[in-house]
């Protein structure tokens, strides 16, 4: 794997464009800024630079460049991040035939794709038969079947046989789907491959197929390649249908979505836990600008439902809900036809209008209490709505309902709004003290001046606090780098984000400066230097013995120091 590989990638990647995907930025000064996606915020402090082709949060310290964004953000490794962008752009490399910088993700991917081979061999062989047949109950074709990899996990004893031999069985018990005694988690199972977005396998979901046996389904564990948060099942076949349709429809179970999609319903994904969660919508959130919810009907389902609107609204998607009241997706289709659920679709309820109808149902209307309990479970629900006309609207149809006035519900409204007042957070520059200016400034030049660094490092490496340890400065006066390739290579992450906040916030307003500016800036820190040594020195002097040899040597310095403060 050679650098000038990575560099082409790097160059050929619009840092603003790909990290758009996933964040909503908006432009401030020559930066970008949003909601950052690794931890949550309600003000943006995640910060895009452009001019310096990297990021930086000033709420939790993550930074890096493009690539490095991509890998934390869909948990891909880099060597299949650099194949993947490598023939994205049609540039030449020999990444497939290599293996000797593999890295651990890799390894564990390799053993998921074996281990996902042998589950579809069991399930071809005669002795499964049943289970294909339980999926053509279910309504699905073998063509379906074989399209999303469905497989068979038979029991302990055959596949512990068959394991016997296998040179990955470490890099599976990685992935927690063997117990240390080479126990597997799924046994006499039907199996659903799970990938994540980009279509590499990161787990499995193992359905129950012996009477009696508990429980109904078994998910792959955490590990250092599956969070169920971060993945929506479906969405490596869904994304382009998503995209041309700038809708999707989110379901609960993997046969939901398999017989959607079935019956051309391709913009179909499924939750794998109870709810959206925000990374679940940071994946939709560049596909699509409206999401219909298709969750089951009971209280669960509601549940959910109610807990998916607050992450869509924070990304700009409209949420729209489909109630089946007799079936789920995966068993509609059983008895209702394809234009039956294509006329269900179009007639999506918009979110707000659902629970308005939902709460009128479930209210006592002869009952005060229950109406002020279901009208603030309502204000809950669309304080977030940034559509003023659909906001009020709504509000005329609750309060005519429930007879109250507007102004009563605004005024619950209010309090909604008061409940979850946050102080944003101030990033930009501030007026500082002249030398913490300067040093500052220095700093942001030694970072991306290469001709000043070695003009002034050897001197204003001592003004600065943060260049003292000696791994740093030997790093400072030997590195040719600048800008990002500079600052991420400091090993002390403290420093380096350090670096990175001063960079975001010095190219934010486009300050620009000239040679004998910084100049100017590294004589106050001359001076800074100088103060502090003559103050020490009058300290020494005022608690000096008088008969101690050593205050004409610090008045011969202090008035030395004096002389080159007034040059």
């Amino acid at each position: 794997m050679s650098d000038d590989l990575v560099q082409q990638i790097k160059q050929r990647c619009d840092i603003v464009s790909i990290i758009g995907q996933h964040v909503r930025l908006i432009k401030r000064g020559q930066n970008y800024v949003g909601l950052c996606p690794f931890h949550s915020e309600k003000s943006g402090s995640f910060y895009v630079s452009p001019a310096k082709h990297m990021f930086h949060c000033f709420g939790c310290g993550e930074s890096g460049d493009v690539l490095s964004f991509i890998m934390k953000i869909e948990h891909i490794s880099f060597r299949e991040l650099l194949i993947e962008k490598a023939n994205e752009f049609n540039i030449p490399h020999n990444l497939t035939q290599s293996s000797h910088f593999s890295s651990e993700v890799d390894l564990i991917r390799q053993a998921l794709n074996e281990f996902q081979i042998a589950y579809s061999d069991w399930f071809l062989s005669d002795t499964y038969l049943d289970v294909l047949n339980y999926c053509r109950d279910r309504g699905l074709t073998t063509q379906t079947v074989g399209e999303f990899g469905l497989g068979v996990a038979p029991n302990a004893t055959l596949q512990r046989q068959w394991l016997q031999s296998k040179p990955f069985v470490d890099r599976l018990k990685q992935a927690r789907l063997l117990s240390d005694s080479n126990y597997p988690l799924l046994q006499n199972r039907l199996v659903f491959p799970i990938h994540n977005s980009r279509g590499l396998i990161v787990g499995f979901s193992g359905r129950a197929m012996m009477k009696g046996q508990d429980p109904k389904y078994i998910n792959s564990p955490e590990s250092i390649i599956f969070n169920k948060k971060n993945v929506l099942y479906g969405l490596h076949k869904a994304k382009k249908p998503i995209s041309k349709l700038k809708t999707a429809i989110v379901v609960e179970g993997y046969f939901d979505v398999i017989a959607m999609h079935q019956h051309g319903f391709e913009h179909t994904v499924a939750v794998m836990g109870t709810a959206l969660t925000q990374p679940h919508v940071k994946q939709l959130a560049h596909l699509c600008k409206r999401v219909i919810l298709m969750f089951d009907a009971d209280e669960a389902g509601r549940n959910a439902i109610q807990k998916s609107i607050q992450p869509l609204q924070e990304f700009g998607i409209s949420p729209y809900v489909v109630r089946l009241e007799d079936n789920d997706p995966g068993d509609f289709f059983l008895t209702r036809t394809t234009d039956d659920m294509q006329l269900i679709v179009d007639n999506a309820t918009h979110y707000i209008d659902f629970f308005i109808d939902l709460f009128n149902e479930q209210m006592n209307n002869n009952d005060p209490r229950e109406k002020s309990a279901k009208t603030r479970q309502l204000a809950l629900i669309i304080h977030n709505e940034s559509d003023p006309v659909v906001k009020e609207l709504a509000i005329k149809k609750w309060c005519e309902l429930v007879a109250i006035s507007e102004s009563v519900f605004n005024q619950i409204l209010d309090s909604c709004r008061s409940d979850q007042v946050v102080v944003k957070k101030q990033v930009s520059i501030q007026p500082k003290e002249k030398y913490i200016k300067a040093k500052e400034n220095v700093i942001y030049f030694v970072i991306t001046n290469l001709e000043f660094r070695r003009h002034y490092m050897n001197e204003v490496i001592d003004y600065i606090e943060q260049f003292q340890s000696a791994n740093i400065k030997a790093f400072l006066l030997n590195s040719t780098e600048i800008d990002q390739e500079f600052i991420f290579k400091i090993n002390d992450s403290e420093i380096r984000n350090y670096l990175l906040s001063l960079v975001i916030q010095f190219t934010e307003n486009e300050y620009k400066y000239t040679f004998k500016e910084m100049e100017a800036y590294v004589k106050l820190l001359r001076e800074q230097k100088l103060n502090q040594r003559i103050l020490e020195i009058k300290e020494s002097l005022k608690n000096i013995n008088l008969s101690n040899s050593n205050e004409k040597e610090l008045l011969l310095e202090l008035a030395n120091l004096m002389k080159q403060i007034k040059k």
